[in-house]
């Protein structure tokens, strides 16, 4: 019974002694005495702060992403800013300072939500106007169709047709007058010429015009009735790229699949005039919508630990945690790490 109890307490003893030094069993990452490696860190729950930061933190740096982990293998990823967009403001490690991680998760649903209200909000209004403008050109080109004038082709000109003004000299004018009735018949023949080179001028811009409104209106409806999905929690993955051996990691990168929030937008000049479309088409830029996921992959570099106000935090250039101040730092798997591909 002395021996049984004597090697209880041994163990609790070099159990506490180790929990010291670095966590008891799988312990707590943040508060690991040895450095942790990537995939042990990421397969703790807890919460991970992505910046377009390098090994240098500064707190006016924006916080871009917010990686919530399970503990599970998954991760869900709120996106606060897309690189794309540089009028999205994103929150900085300032504005997060004395947030607990609720708060911060809080802050980050409201921030994805209000990065695809604000892309789709850009779509819509942009694609509006390009709308209102190709159809008002619709309308006048149309109207000068149906009346004969075709007054925006710049090239149907009509000066043979008119009747020339008197000139003072009643010879010149009789001889004028002579010459247009001998070319009466050839003035017609150009005038319908002209006419029917007019008409097909405009065919193919009303062609180009109905192709472009179609497809925007189209388009927009499919923008108008996109909803917001919020994140979930899904699996990621982490890659090695290994050395010339073969045996050491040369790099490891973090790689998740994450929501594109891509919306078709047609941008036209709101000046844009009949007579340019006549002559050189719609003149605008037509956007489709991409797919609606993207990769999001970054190099993990091990960084040293950097304190912001009153919170220490660690982990690898872009992604960083709070850490413990005596915590250990983090590293990079190794090639024989599980769960981990390479090369």
């Amino acid at each position: 019974m002395k021996k049984k109890l004597f090697s209880i307490t041994v163990l609790v003893i070099t159990c506490l002694f180790t929990f010291l030094l670095g966590g008891c069993g799988n312990g707590d990452i943040k508060k690991s005495h040895e450095p942790v490696p990537a995939s042990k860190a990421f397969k703790q729950s807890g919460l991970w702060l992505k910046s377009y930061s390098s090994s240098l933190m500064d707190k006016k740096d924006e916080v871009t992403e917010v990686l919530s982990f399970d503990g599970k293998g998954n991760v869900t990823i709120y996106q606060c800013k897309d690189e794309s967009d540089t009028d999205q403001k994103a929150p900085t490690f300032a504005d997060l300072n004395g947030l607990s991680d609720e708060d911060i998760i809080k802050l980050a649903k409201e921030k994805d939500k209000a990065l695809f209200d604000t892309k789709r909000k850009k779509a819509l209004d942009t694609t509006s106007q390009a709308i209102n403008t190709l159809q008002s050109a619709y309308d006048k080109l149309k109207k000068e169709y149906n009346d004969r004038t075709y007054t925006s082709d710049t090239l149907h000109k009509t000066e043979e047709e008119e009747e020339p003004k008197p000139s003072g000299d009643p010879q010149m004018d009789a001889a004028v007058k002579g010459v247009r009735e001998l070319n009466k018949e050839f003035y017609e023949h150009m005038r319908k010429q002209r006419e029917d080179m007019a008409k097909e001028n405009y065919e193919k811009a009303f062609a180009d015009l109905e192709k472009h409104l179609n497809e925007a209106k189209k388009e927009q409806e499919k923008t108008k009735t996109a909803e917001y999905k919020e994140p979930k929690a899904e699996p990621y993955k982490l890659h090695i790229t290994t050395d010339s051996s073969g045996n050491s990691t040369q790099s490891e990168e973090f790689i998740k699949t994450i929501p594109h929030y891509s919306f078709y937008q047609a941008s036209v000049d709101k000046d844009l005039s009949t007579e340019d479309i006549i002559t050189a088409g719609v003149d605008g830029t037509f956007t489709p919508a991409e797919e609606n996921t993207k990769e999001l992959d970054f190099e993990l570099l091990p960084m040293e630990h950097q304190k912001i106000y009153d919170t220490i935090f660690g982990g690898f250039s872009q992604l960083v945690t709070s850490v413990d101040v005596k915590q250990g730092g983090f590293e990079l798997d190794t090639p024989k790490t599980e769960g981990v591909e390479v090369d």
